[in-house]
Order: structure tokens, then sequence, then C-alpha cells
């Protein structure tokens, strides 16, 4: 018997053969209408390509306002969105999540191997309830957060002492602008390069993570869809740095930086599931 597709999963299939026919198909980041098909799912939905920016998205595109009321209840991936309760986080905490699925450690050595140590200042952008926030702040970092989803933006603040700030609010700017598995959540990246640029200090850093649109995994076809409109390799990401006045380079998990020198996961052996960059700000 084929498995039973939740409720969330017909609403997004209805919405999706609303809009198939006359879909626009330019690209969400550059614009461009040079864009093809590469894949397709369900018969409704389709991966494209932009042949400028060589960003892959979803159509039928959504909108900034259908993605945040999305976010707002419907949003649900396990450990990541499911805020736990006070005695599950005393114990996450105990162990500083480490061997948890939400443990921050591989990410705070590449931070430490990219010349950013305890001291600096980092935008967490995407913060979700906060376990990463708490995680770099208890490493010594000075860290400011920002978190779409209203409930899990409370528990950051409520449950682990998270400083919730929207970019355009912040004070002051920072060394880091820190950002995990958030692009590829998002129906037009540019905001996340946007608030980049609005919140770094001149020659500001962005460390930037999500799921690699290019690993050599049978399962990459899943990436994309209803919670992932956009599917990202690294071609397209150093892309969008470019035109967005980021100089970068990307790697691929497992990131090893400093036993590499930064070349560990250049050119062809980016094939690992979890893609990353490092881009220093130009021309501020």
């Amino acid at each position: 018997m084929p498995p039973t597709l939740s409720t969330s999963k017909l609403r997004y299939l209805v919405w999706a053969a609303s809009r198939c026919l006359g879909a626009e198909t330019s690209c969400p980041f550059c614009s461009d209408a040079n864009t093809v098909v590469v894949r397709r799912k369900y018969g409704v939905t389709a991966l494209r390509l932009c042949n400028t920016c060589k960003l892959m998205f979803r159509t039928p595109k959504g909108s900034v306002e259908e993605s945040t009321n999305f976010y707002q209840t419907d949003y649900a991936q396990g450990f990541t969105t499911d805020c736990p309760s006070p005695e599950a986080l005393q114990q996450l905490k105990s162990v500083h999540f480490r061997n948890t699925q939400r443990d921050y450690s591989a990410y705070l050595s590449v931070l430490k191997d990219a010349g950013l140590g305890a001291g600096i200042s980092v935008y967490d952008f995407g913060c979700s309830w906060g376990y990463g926030s708490w995680q770099m702040r208890e490493a010594g970092y000075k860290v400011t957060s920002w978190e779409i989803s209203l409930p899990r933006a409370a528990y950051a603040k409520e449950m682990l002492n998270c400083e919730i700030v929207p970019p355009e609010k912040l004070n002051e700017p920072v060394d880091c602008f820190f950002s995990s598995h958030v692009l590829e959540h998002l129906d037009r990246p540019s905001i996340l390069w946007d608030a980049a640029r609005r919140v770094l200090k001149p020659n500001g850093i962005v460390v930037l993570f999500m799921p690699n649109g290019g690993a050599r995994n049978p399962n990459v076809n899943l990436w994309w869809g209803q919670v992932h409109p956009l599917l990202v390799t690294s071609e397209a990401l150093l892309s969008m740095a470019a035109r967005s006045g980021f100089d970068g380079r990307t790697y691929s998990s497992p990131f090893a930086l400093a036993e590499a020198g930064g070349e560990l996961a250049q050119g062809d052996q980016l094939l690992g599931d979890e893609l990353a960059i490092i881009a220093r700000r130009l021309n501020p």
C-alpha cells in the first residue's frame, strides 16, 4: 500500500497544481528568463536551472508572504523545529548538544579554521529555536540572532537567552554573518545576501551551510520541494556571492579546512552532502 500523504503535502500539491500552468519561470535570484527544466516531481512541480547564475529552483515559485506564513505553523522537521521540554533542554545543555542532531562542533571548527575565533561578533540568521546560537555563545562568541518563526524565536529568547534582533534593527555591525541550512528555504535568496550586507562590518565574513545540490547522493532529488524551493551547488553559491559583493570559497563535508589548508573540498571533490561557503565582503 502506498504511503498516505500528509495534510500539509496534500495542500502543497493542490497549491502547485493550481499554479503549474503558466507558472512564472525566471530565476528568483538574478531574474534572468533563461532557465530550463532539469527534473520534475509529482507532475505539478519542476526543478529549473538558471543558465546565468546556475541556481536551481522549484516552480511554481512561492511568495515571501506565503513562506512567512508557512514557517509560523506548518513547518515541521523533527529536532530542527520541535522545541524541547524544559527537562529535555536541560539535558541537551548539560552535554552542550554534543552527539545530538544539532551538535555544532563541526561548524565551530570551521569558524575557528577560518580565523573567526572566540570573542568576535556573530549574527546567526535563521536561528530556529536557538540551539546553534547558544553553542556559539558558550564557545565565546558574541551572538545576536534572528528567526522568522515567531514561536521558535520566542523559545530561543525565553529558554536560551538569545538576543533576537531583525537585520534592519541591529545597532552595531558584526564580524561574521552565519547561517545554517537557511538559504535553501528562501523563495528569494537575495533576502539573505541583503541581510549580510546590512549587518556586516567592512571586510566582514559570511559563513553559510546548506545541503549540497551537487552531492554524489542518490537522494539529492528529495532535497528540493515544498520546504526547500532551492537546490544549491557550489557554482551557484559562488555566483550568488560574487553578484552580492562577496568573494568566497566553497567546501563540502567532511569539513577539514586547517588540515588541508583550505584545499580539501575544492573542485571535483565537492561531493559531500553538506555545502559551505566562507566569503569576505568586498567594496564595503
